[in-house]
């Protein structure tokens, strides 16, 4: 079993005031609020503490917002990124509610498809569930070339642990040089942490994808500053 990653983002405790801006603020929903109760923490006016978990890249988005601060980064040991080499295909992270493909995979399908294409490489969809193996048709129908099913009663109800580690352990063994998901609730809560196993970047909300011909990397653009900009 592989050491659980340290997270690059400190509570100063006793300058939390609990109020949640932090929260909002996260991209990657790494942060939630606590009862201060349930931590061995010096007596306070204060209710609640944010409490950080692995999802956490030290983005620092967090840090801007705080009116406090309450919050700081310091200095991980990580792992070194693996190169890019033996890396390919592009994966899009095919979410089902209830045995039902959500809409936004299909949109995804279409722009990874393009994204495959100047790649000249395959696109390929993970598909994580109970009784879903008959769902992989689809996808293929709707362009994917090949299909990574996890077909489990154990993924009936979603589980943050067990999707990240299914989604982390077909990565390693087939090793996508891009992976694309939804924005949705379920891929807010995971794929964060799978970027954070397989040490590698990640880009929320982002409003355009292209490749660079010449250096074969994905270019991603999304709103900054509010959405006053978009970089």
């Amino acid at each position: 079993m592989s050491p659980e990653p340290e997270i690059p983002l400190k509570v100063i405790a006793e300058k939390c005031t609990g109020c949640g801006l932090c929260v909002k603020a996260c991209p990657f929903g790494a942060l939630r609020m606590e009862p201060r109760e349930k931590y061995d923490l010096p007596p306070s006016r204060f209710k609640k503490i944010v409490v950080v978990n692995e999802a956490c890249t030290g983005c620092g988005a967090c840090i801007e917002a705080c009116r406090f601060d309450a919050l700081e980064l310091r200095e991980v040991e990580r792992a070194a990124a693996p190169g890019t080499e033996g890396y390919r295909g592009v994966w899009v992270y095919a979410e089902q509610r209830d045995g039902v493909i959500q809409d936004v995979v299909y949109e995804l399908l279409s722009k990874g498809r393009e994204l495959a294409d100047k790649l000249q490489g395959r696109l390929e969809a993970v598909l994580l569930g109970p009784d879903i193996t008959s769902k992989a048709q689809d996808l293929v129908a709707w362009g994917a070339d090949k299909v990574y099913v996890v077909d489990d009663p154990g993924l009936a109800e979603y589980n943050t642990d067990l999707y990240t580690d299914a989604f982390v352990e077909l990565a390693r063994k087939y090793r996508p040089e891009i992976v694309l998901a939804g924005a949705t609730s379920i891929g807010r809560a995971f794929i964060p942490r799978v970027a954070v196993r397989l040490h590698t970047g990640l880009t929320a909300d982002c409003t355009g994808l292209e490749i660079d011909d010449e250096k074969r990397i994905l270019l991603q653009t999304r709103p900054a500053f509010g959405g006053n900009i978009m970089a």
